[in-house]
């Protein structure tokens, strides 16, 4: 009988101190800030518990939505570690890192973030305060700016793209000049498909002069759109 109250008494003791552990611990919003030119996607996890985790994808130079929850005990103490692993776009991992949590501002546990930096460093911030504000504990005072390079990375994507369309455009222009009859019958047959004009009985057949006009028509259009936008892109050139 005796044997039964210590054993009754200790488990007890092990509930009692596993719900004090738990109201020691606050579930808090999650977001991530990338400071860093490429994508990040990441898993933070609690070293010591591995259900305690957020996960995202927040694009380069960006910050992310606002993810719940992630435990944090309710008063900072030295050494509460996050361990950050992060993914490439086939979900490989790259690499992980640990991290403390830096304390708390004002001794408040509050909205949790992951920041990312170029340098491959990692900082956990518990903070209700926006990354602008002068009471931020981050390396990094304000929101992600991207860099020279990336806006010149992403302008020579777009004149690529535009310059792309402009060559198909003008190869469809030729053919229909080389080749009209068989080219307006491909468009013909897209339009049953999608814009379903022959449907509406405004055009009655792909050697419908009015359809033929059309279809040249929205080529010239589309070809000086085009170059439009590139003369526009090539003023803004980073």
């Amino acid at each position: 009988m005796k044997s039964i109250k210590i054993i009754v008494g200790a488990a007890i003791l092990i509930l009692a101190a596993t719900v004090q552990t738990k109201s020691a611990a606050v579930g808090v919003a999650v977001s991530a800030i990338n400071y860093t030119g490429d994508e990040m996607s990441y898993v933070a996890t609690d070293p010591t518990n591995p259900s305690n985790a957020a996960a995202e994808v927040v694009g380069p130079f960006a910050a992310g939505g606002i993810i719940c929850c992630y435990d944090l005990p309710k008063t900072w103490k030295t050494g509460i570690r996050i361990k950050v692993k992060f993914y490439d776009i086939k979900e490989k991992l790259i690499r992980e890192i640990s991290t403390d949590v830096l304390p708390y501002i004002d001794g408040k546990v509050e909205h949790l973030w992951i920041a990312s930096y170029p340098d491959g460093s990692v900082e956990a911030i518990s903070s209700q305060y926006l990354p602008t504000h002068e009471k931020w504990p981050g390396k990094v005072r304000g929101w992600p700016k991207a860099d020279r390079v990336f806006l010149g990375k992403l302008w020579e994507e777009k004149i690529t793209r535009i310059n792309r369309e402009i060559s198909t455009l003008k190869s469809q222009k030729k053919e229909l000049e080389k080749s009209p009859q068989k080219k307006m019958e491909e468009f013909w047959l897209l339009d049953q498909e999608f814009s379903k004009k022959s449907e509406k009985g405004i055009y009655h057949g792909p050697d419908d002069p009015a359809y033929v006009r059309h279809i040249k028509m929205e080529n010239e259009m589309a070809i000086k759109s085009a170059k439009r936008e590139r003369d526009e892109l090539m003023e803004r050139k980073p």
